[in-house]
């Protein structure tokens, strides 16, 4: 199945054919010749790049709508949840003070008392 393929294919010849005049050139130093071009005259692309061709007819505007006013989602913060807030910030706020404390506290005894940690642990 993965086998070459016997089938003549004329472009196939033709592509080994330029791969190999290619690597010959390169081998040789000098650059490879263009590619001969088809016969005829060039393509004319369908319209030019990078502009859009103008609109067969101008579109008719919108009609205006007048929206409503825009009513709040979320009703205010209630005392509850501000209740709510205010507690986990206290607690955020003991937690890194008491997490400073310890930290300073194993800094002083690496420090003061070198060797003194690792027979703690």
């Amino acid at each position: 199945m993965t086998g070459p393929n016997t089938a003549h294919d004329p472009y196939r010849d033709e592509a080994e054919r330029r791969v190999g005049e290619a690597l010959h050139a390169q081998a040789r130093g000098r650059p490879m010749p263009p590619p001969p071009r088809p016969a005829g005259p060039p393509p004319v692309p369908a319209r030019p790049p990078g502009r859009m061709p103008p609109p067969a007819a101008p579109r008719p505007a919108p009609p205006q709508q007048r929206r409503p006013a825009a009513v709040p989602v979320a009703p205010p913060p209630s005392s509850d949840s501000r209740a709510v807030t205010v507690q986990i910030l206290w607690a955020a706020l003991i937690a890194l003070l008491v997490g400073a404390l310890l930290g300073g506290g194993i800094a002083l005894v690496s420090v003061l008392l070198p060797g003194a940690l690792p027979a703690l642990g």
